[in-house]
């Protein structure tokens, strides 16, 4: 005698093993000696004890299975449908926990993403008022119909560059209703003759007119136009006065740094020193010519960084000391002859607040 029954829809894809200890209340050790005897057995198809159950499988059990699994199937028989009602609500509560567990983790992913687009917008309005503020903090030094002098605050590019996002001089002009050449030049450098880093203050000219464009390009060209910087150098410069001569390239280690190569550009710089602290300098700087990083590059050439730049090796304490987040380096003076009339015009600028007060600290350091 046997008797069968199909696989329970709680079952399916359990062990044959453990279904059989579930269905029939024996041990699992129990449940695998009865398969492996056939006792137990799955209709149409051969099956071990670690078979899956399909939903299509019929269960069939030999009645005389041994005294033990016949009293255990005689008690179980009758408790079957309680069994595999407990066994049915058990799946229900674990569908309603695995729901709330997703629904606590979709809460979770949607407050984040919430969270994320808050922090963007709020990162995004940081970054328009910081902006604004150093725009605003620009300041006209000299403006006539041709030409305009900015004395350009830190933070600020020269023009538009890949991977630049913040404020630039031409865009601020503009905002201001101050017009710029917008005939000359390349695409994102209208008007622009020579520029500074966007960490680097000062003094900066910018051409209104096709005519003051390409008069003021041969000056810079040919070295007539006077630049004059205040730089604070690490170190005690050994002279009073030097000219660094060496030609300056891309550095082939990064795209942003630059240094001293044979196949550079000529750069010349001229310095005095103005002020000693032992551990640093206080130099007038004035360029022949305007490669970029020109003198960052030249004094860190002499083992002399600028105070505050990190990009070329700047000993960090130092600036902690004084307060100072960028290269202590400021555009002074210029000195240029007017395109249309030809008269000489100079332009003077005062140290920013910042530099001001690095260089008040250096002087007590120094006492």
């Amino acid at each position: 005698m046997q008797s069968s029954m199909p696989v329970p829809e709680d079952l399916v894809g359990c062990r044959f093993d453990v279904a059989v200890s579930k269905l029939r209340n024996i041990s699992r050790s129990k449940a695998s000696d009865f398969i492996s005897k056939g006792s137990v057995r799955i209709a149409n198809r051969k099956a071990n004890k670690s078979a899956l159950l399909l939903s299509s499988d019929e269960i069939i059990f030999d009645d005389l299975v041994g005294e033990d699994f016949a009293e255990n199937s005689c008690k179980n028989d009758a408790l079957q449908d309680e069994s595999q009602q407990k066994n049915l609500q058990n799946i229900q509560i674990d569908i309603q926990i695995d729901n709330q567990i997703d629904n606590q983790i979709d809460n979770q992913i949607d407050n984040q993403i919430e969270n994320l687009q808050d922090n963007q917008q709020n990162n995004q309005i940081e970054l328009q008022l910081q902006n604004q503020a150093i725009e605003q903090s620009m300041k006209i030094a000299y403006k006539d119909e041709d030409i305009v002098v900015v004395d350009k605050p830190i933070g600020m590019a020269a023009h538009q560059a890949q991977g630049w996002c913040g404020p630039t001089v031409g865009e601020a002009l503009e905002k201001r209703g101050i017009s710029i050449s917008h005939t000359a030049g390349d695409e994102n450098r209208r008007g622009i003759v020579s520029r500074l880093d966007a960490g680097t203050s000062g003094l900066m000219l910018v051409c209104r007119t096709d005519l003051a464009y390409e008069e003021m390009k041969k000056q810079f060209a040919n070295h007539t136009v006077k630049k004059t910087y205040h730089a604070l150098v690490q170190g005690d410069l050994t002279q009073n006065k030097a000219t660094i001569e060496a030609p300056i390239g891309r550095a082939k280690v990064s795209d942003f740094r630059f240094t001293i190569t044979p196949n550079g550009k000529p750069a010349v710089t001229h310095w005095d020193v103005l002020e000693r602290f032992g551990q640093a300098t206080l130099a007038s700087v004035n360029l022949e010519t305007g490669r970029t990083h020109q003198i960052r590059v030249h004094f860190t050439s002499i083992g002399h960084p600028l105070v505050g730049d990190s990009m070329y090796g700047a000993n960090p304490v130092l600036a902690k000391k004084l307060g100072l987040t960028r290269q202590w380096l400021h555009s002074m003076e210029l000195i240029f002859t007017h395109p249309r009339t030809g008269k000489v015009i100079r332009v003077e600028s005062n140290y920013p607040s910042d530099l001001q007060h690095a260089l008040e600290a250096m002087r007590e350091l120094s006492k």
